[in-house]
């Protein structure tokens, strides 16, 4: 018995602990070598442990990258949303109502009235009729937008009838889109007025009418006058040329010699009085002539020309002067014979001879004693080039100075009479003096 037990069971002294089978089907590396258990158990946690972490990393990244296109579809729907408004405002602002004619904008249309003749002026220099406002709506027929613009011209500028659409001529203008004044003729160049102001946002035309058939003759304007040029020969009218060539022969036959103060005299028929000339005396004379009522010989019938009461004009001082410087040369000349013995008795009593009369004082001369008399001038030219002023000239020709040639004659007294003042006598005196 104890034989067959040895013979059947091998004789071992390692102790097999119990459930080592089952504890070998539950190892978790499959039922390795008992001896390599505890090396191939670390393995397997530091296995587990790297995939523990490549899983969780992955994981981050996937995260990481939902993150990343969640942003980049947030920022592509934004940018879609801001073109898709702004291709909105663009098909709104370029909408026109000739494509699409459902829409129907209200335009408002700024009517502006001229005249004929203001339009013809530059554009800052218009004046215009009046203006006024006309709203329309882009959907209005061309006849009718006819109609209603002739009655807003008449309102405008008051006419006093209604003018027909013909009569008018129109041009208009729309901000951002017409920048010049365009004629309008007829329904295209209406559509193209209308699809134009349709656009945008402000649906403005400026509109400028003028009025072809306005009476612009009755119309009263003051243009500036425009300087005059000096007129040659040939716009000398004949007229003009007659009595020019008149009053050249008038003072060629009634030049005076006299010393009177003045160069040209009529000699009346009757008193043989002289009565000085001046120019209106020759142009009422030469144009009296050319009517026929006057000759080279006779004047006209006219108070300037006749001497009030047998008298000529007034005497300037300068002719007083004159008169009063003349010798009496006109006195009669008396002889008388005497006889011998009375010329004898006459010679024995005579008296011894009187002292010699006291020279009379002397006047004190404008012209200075031995001064040389300069060439002759007219008074305006010398008060000119001796710079004496205004009042000095008006003072002497008043008097009936007319040239430097008396100067000689003129004392500072008669300058006194003449109302010259201190200062007045010593420029006249210096300018003599030069």
């Amino acid at each position: 018995m104890g034989a067959n037990m040895t013979t059947g069971t091998p004789a071992s002294d390692t102790v097999i602990p119990p459930n080592a089978s089952t504890a070998a089907s539950d190892d978790p590396v499959n039922n390795e070598d008992e001896s390599e258990f505890p090396l191939n158990l670390a393995k397997t946690v530091a296995t587990r442990k790297a995939a523990a972490k490549r899983s969780s990393r992955e994981e981050g990244d996937g995260e990481n990258a939902g993150e990343e296109g969640d942003d980049e579809n947030s920022d592509e729907e934004e940018e879609e949303d801001s073109n898709e408004e702004e291709d909105e405002e663009d098909e709104e602002e370029e909408e026109d109502p000739t494509v699409n004619p459902a829409i129907d904008i209200e335009i408002t249309v700024t009517v502006t009235v001229y005249s004929r003749k203001e339009f013809s002026k530059k554009a800052n220099k218009r004046a215009a009729e009046g203006s006024a406002v006309l709203v329309i709506a882009s959907s209005l027929p061309y006849g009718t937008f006819a109609a209603s613009l002739v009655d807003k011209v008449s309102q405008i500028a008051k006419l006093p009838s209604t003018p027909s659409y013909q009569d008018l001529e129109c041009h208009f203008q729309v901000p951002r889109h017409v920048s010049t004044f365009v004629r309008l003729f007829n329904a295209t160049d209406y559509t193209t007025m209308i699809a134009n102001g349709a656009k945008g946002k402000d649906h403005k035309i400026n509109f400028h009418v003028v009025l072809q058939s306005n009476d612009d003759s009755n119309e009263v304007e003051s243009e500036p006058d425009k300087p005059k040029k000096i007129p040659s020969e040939k716009g000398i009218s004949a007229a003009n040329t007659e009595i020019n060539n008149k009053i050249g022969r008038l003072r060629a036959k009634w030049t005076c010699n006299v010393n009177d103060g003045s160069n040209y005299c009529w000699i009346s028929g009757e008193t043989r009085q002289h009565i000085p000339l001046h120019n209106p005396h020759f142009e009422s004379w030469a144009a009296a002539w050319a009517q026929g009522s006057a000759d080279l010989l006779t004047p006209p019938d006219l108070d300037i020309f006749s001497a009030k009461d047998g008298e000529v004009a007034p005497r300037t001082l300068l002719q007083r002067r004159l008169a009063a410087k003349e010798p009496m040369s006109n006195a009669p000349v008396i002889n008388f014979n005497i006889p011998d013995a009375l010329v004898g008795l006459m010679s024995g009593r005579q008296n011894p001879p009187a002292a010699g009369a006291p020279a009379p004082p002397t006047t004190a001369m404008l012209l200075p004693p031995n001064t040389q008399v300069g060439p002759s001038s007219s008074i305006l030219d010398f008060c000119a080039v001796y710079g004496l002023s205004a009042d000095i000239s008006t003072k002497l020709t008043t008097n009936g100075y007319q040239d430097t040639d008396v100067f000689y004659l003129v004392s500072i007294d008669d300058l006194k009479e003449m109302q010259f003042t201190l200062g007045q006598i010593a420029q006249l005196r210096e300018a003599v003096r030069k």
